[in-house]
């Protein structure tokens, strides 16, 4: 599965068992409990997020959630103060839900070459200047002026906030200026995070979304809470996520990589396997006569050809250009046929070497390939049983695989009983 459809999977699992699980909430406890209950959960979560968030230097998803809970915390005010406040309901109200999505487009999207730290430091201040102008707008301004004035600021102020340009409805809880944007930022956001769909962009949309549902929904005691709390689960999520991604997969060929295969040896301590490793001939005249980037691209090429053929296996890259091929609880002979066919698959495909730009298919001839290469591959493959651990199992493969590289490379050996065997 896809990583766009999976982390998509999971923000709509995260959402559905928060919904239930507040759904059956309020059916044991009762009202004030069920709201305390509630906002705990929704600032705990808020607060472990937000210290992952400066844990692994995720600026984004930091402002993201900073954002979102600024902006809780002035929807829960209004639930509580809607009728004590007509400044509120009138000018600041809009002002935030005009605000929100102009600052996630902002302090969220804007790429910055800034160490962590000094963008953290410059767009705090941006949203506490922010906060303290809705805050004098609330409450030193209608103190400042009389009634007559804040009368007439007030309607006035409010008719610019509001204004329908003639196609929206008259009486809209979200102003129509901040409806726009949050229509025309979000299909932006869709668009340009489509062809590169990862988890925090994922929970990015969803909080973006839940945000937008619980600003209609502000007269409501406790449904914007659970709207608040299901975004910030999807962050927290999408935190998990991607601190596994990046300790177990591979970021040049975003396959399993050393440490996920060692976690898997460690799970199969007990149990038979076929173990192979498979190393790429001649790997450094690559990058000599092409460079480095050009040699990733190989890389790169290779793992998406290996994933391809391999039907029972597991494919890791153990590192550099070595790559591993480990099938659990099988046999060495029910393994060798299909080991020696993707050998034979990947030497006699052609690898087109293209230059750094990506190549869209209906722009072929703009930049053509580079070169047309072969690829070879030398495979050492071991077997474990019962008496030998599975350090014991690598060494025989790596044995195996320099073997093979000895013996004129593009070939086959294997291990058995304590023999090494080329494969025909």
């Amino acid at each position: 599965m896809k990583q766009w459809a999976s982390s998509l999977l999971y923000c709509l699992l995260c959402i559905l068992g928060i919904l239930l699980s507040s759904f059956l909430l309020s059916k044991i406890l009762d009202e004030w409990t069920y709201r305390i209950v509630l906002k705990t959960a929704l600032f705990t979560i808020s607060g472990i997020s937000l210290f992952l968030c400066l844990w692994f230097k995720q600026e984004k998803p930091f402002f993201l959630l900073f954002l979102t809970m600024f902006a809780y915390l002035l929807i829960d005010y209004f639930a509580t103060h809607q009728y004590d406040n007509n400044y509120y309901t009138l000018v600041a109200y809009p002002l935030m839900c005009i605000l929100y999505p102009i600052n996630l487009c902002l302090l969220t999207d804007v790429k910055t070459n800034d160490l962590f730290l000094k963008s953290f430091i410059r767009k705090t201040i941006i949203l506490l200047i922010e906060f303290f102008c809705i805050y004098f707008l609330t409450y030193f301004l209608p103190s400042l002026l009389g009634d007559r004035l804040n009368l007439i600021f007030q309607m006035n102020v409010s008719k610019i906030l509001n204004f329908s340009f003639g196609f929206f409805p008259s009486k809209l809880v979200i102003p129509p200026i901040s409806f726009l944007i949050f229509i025309g930022y979000f299909t932006i956001c869709s668009w340009r995070f489509k062809n590169a769909m990862d988890y925090i962009h994922t929970a990015f949309l969803s909080v973006f979304l839940l945000t937008f549902i619980s600003f209609y929904f502000i007269y409501d005691s406790m449904l914007p809470t659970i709207l608040f709390l299901s975004a910030t689960g999807c962050v927290l999520l999408a935190l998990l996520q991607t601190s596994h991604t990046m300790a177990f997969l591979d970021e040049l060929t975003n396959i399993p990589g050393r440490r996920a295969l060692m976690n898997m040896l460690r799970q199969l301590e007990n149990q038979n396997y076929t173990f192979a490793m498979i190393d790429i001939d001649f790997f450094k005249r690559l990058n000599d006569s092409y460079g480095h980037e050009v040699g990733d691209q190989g890389l790169r090429m290779i793992s998406a050809r290996l994933t391809q053929h391999v039907r029972s296996g597991y494919l890791f890259r153990y590192g550099g250009e070595e790559f591993v091929l480990l099938y659990p609880h099988k046999r060495l002979e029910e393994v060798l046929d299909e080991i020696e066919e993707t050998r034979e698959l990947i030497s006699t495909s052609d690898f087109l070497l293209r230059p750094k730009k990506r190549v869209h298919l209906n722009n072929l001839e703009k930049y053509p390939y580079m070169a047309s290469i072969k690829i070879t591959l030398s495979v050492g493959v071991s077997e474990k049983t019962d008496d030998e651990t599975g350090e014991d199992v690598m060494n025989i493969a790596d044995q195996a695989l320099y073997k093979a590289k000895q013996t004129g490379r593009n070939k086959t050996v294997y291990n058995k009983n304590g023999k090494f065997y080329e494969l025909f």
